[in-house]
């Protein structure tokens, strides 16, 4: 399915139409003709917005900002982390790591038994709680502590969830899921957990306006170099934003992105991503201490309460008590599809002029800027807009990102 997006931010939306694509929106018979093919184009819609501390939304939210809030794990491909920092500690001392106690038991410490020496230096005693961590007798009691998150319950990823490693220093990183709290020290000062909120973290957790506004202009970038969408020009758009992130779940993140769905909000399609639940009212938290809800929230659709969809009884009333709920697309859009006129606008009409290909007359903009008013009122601007010649004023796709014109 082929995608038109508008590669001109000068240009207002509605105001390029593609004419002779078949059949006719305006000429077009409902009863006999498929769906309308010629249509206005626009730019997709660019919102930008923040987190709240709780994880939900400051507002309601559309366009590609909207998809990608809901799609992308930001720091998805990356790995949480926390620094344990070893200074000074002294014996008795403890570490809490999912429900199982690491104890400062000096010179005689076994790792089997969830001991670590202290009694050697600061290095030292990192590199040997590091030994009772990864101990296999402490990664089952881990297991086993009834306190699984992000998949450490399953054995074949437990090492990979919860991990240490030493460092030539006193700082010991603990790695594992985002969101995890899976540490707590029993002396604050010598033990201490260098995390916020006392849990995993990653680099990158969130998307804000800065890492949201920095992605989408890659993306525009790319539509108005007539440069391709695929998956992989995608990936790199994201990681503009967001480092470490990526639209499906291809390299193990959790995202749920698709490229038809963004070449589609490139091409003018509307997605709304709500700030609270349309029907219950509840507040929609995306992100809940460091970890991604990848549920999903908005959608190209919003569903509405309706009353009257069906004829019962002589009158007009809903299928069920309290009203029927129904999906109404957020705003109008029209599909292309390939065929004999869309080829043919593609070789040498509307499409091929619009995309600039090589033959066409390039497009002209904004001509007849003269600040003298051509009629006797004063609808003129008082500067007049330079007209300018362009090459491309659209960028045609494939379903695969690949560039058509």
């Amino acid at each position: 399915m082929p995608y038109i997006c508008l590669a001109r931010s000068d240009i207002p939306d509605g105001t390029v139409q593609v004419l002779d694509l078949q059949p006719n929106s305006s000429l077009r018979l409902p009863a006999y003709d498929p769906p309308g093919q010629t249509r206005y184009l626009k730019r997709p819609t660019i919102d930008a917005v923040n987190f709240n501390p709780n994880g939900t939304l400051d507002r309601d939210v559309y366009g590609l900002a909207a998809y990608l809030i809901d799609h992308v794990e930001v720091g998805g491909l990356t790995q949480a982390g926390a620094d344990i920092t070893c200074l000074g500690v002294n014996l008795g001392d403890s570490v809490i790591i999912k429900g199982v106690t690491f104890t400062a038991a000096g010179a005689l410490a076994n790792p089997a038994l969830q001991q670590f020496d202290e009694s050697a230096g600061d290095n030292a005693t990192a590199t040997s709680l590091v030994a009772a961590v990864t101990d296999p007798v402490s990664i089952a009691l881990m297991k086993a502590s009834g306190t699984p998150v992000n998949g450490y319950a399953d054995a074949s990823a437990a090492l990979n969830v919860v991990s240490l490693a030493a460092l030539t220093g006193a700082a010991v990183p603990l790695l594992g899921g985002a969101g995890d709290f899976p540490v707590t020290t029993s002396d604050p000062v010598t033990l201490a957990l260098n995390t916020p909120l006392n849990r995993l973290f990653r680099a990158t957790e969130s998307w804000d306006v800065t890492s949201l506004t920095t992605a989408i202009n890659a993306f525009l970038a790319q539509v108005d170099g007539g440069l391709p969408l695929t998956l992989s020009d995608i990936n790199t758009a994201i990681a503009t934003g967001a480092a470490g992130s990526e639209l499906t779940s291809a390299g193990g993140s959790a995202s749920t992105g698709t490229v038809p769905d963004i070449l589609s909000i490139m091409a003018g399609r509307e997605y709304y991503l709500p700030m609270r639940n349309p029907i219950t009212g509840a507040m929609n938290v995306i992100m809940n201490a460091g970890t991604w809800d990848s549920s999903g929230f908005g959608g190209f659709t919003t569903p509405v309460l309706v009353n009257g969809d069906v004829m019962a009884y002589g009158e007009w009333k809903p299928a069920t008590i309290g009203g029927d709920i129904e999906n109404r697309a957020v705003g109008p859009y029209r599909h292309t599809y390939d065929g004999g006129a869309f080829q043919k606008s593609l070789l040498n009409g509307h499409l091929a002029v619009l995309a600039g290909v090589s033959g066409m007359t390039p497009v002209t903009l904004f001509p007849n800027n003269s600040p003298t008013p051509l009629f006797p009122w004063d609808f003129q601007a008082a500067v007049p807009y330079p007209q300018v010649t362009v090459k491309r004023v659209v960028t045609v796709y494939d379903d695969a990102g690949a560039v058509l014109a």
